[in-house]
């Protein structure tokens, strides 16, 4: 993949990971897990702290994909996809 696509692909999911991310009613009032702490610390602070995690969201959906093409068909992993996004 080009470094272009790269790069827009970046800048795509960090818009849309910065503009619609929310925080869920039960996240925000359960202050016993770590979850809670992690949005009210940082998370939650601005669009620039919600997007600034996108790079680790790429680099590990692209060691999820490259592991699983070693090991499953073009199609198992399409479902995939289709199947985790979706929820």
């Amino acid at each position: 993949i080009g470094k272009y696509f790269t790069a827009l692909l970046v800048f795509s999911l960090a818009f849309l990971v910065g503009g619609f991310s929310h925080g869920h009613i039960f996240l925000l009032s359960d202050n016993r897990h770590y979850t809670f702490y992690v949005w009210k610390n940082w998370l939650g602070k601005s669009w620039f702290h919600r997007a600034s995690v996108v790079p680790f969201y790429a680099f590990f959906a692209w060691l999820t994909f490259s592991k699983m093409a070693k090991r499953r068909s073009q199609l198992w992993i399409l479902m995939f996809f289709v199947f985790t996004s979706a929820c």
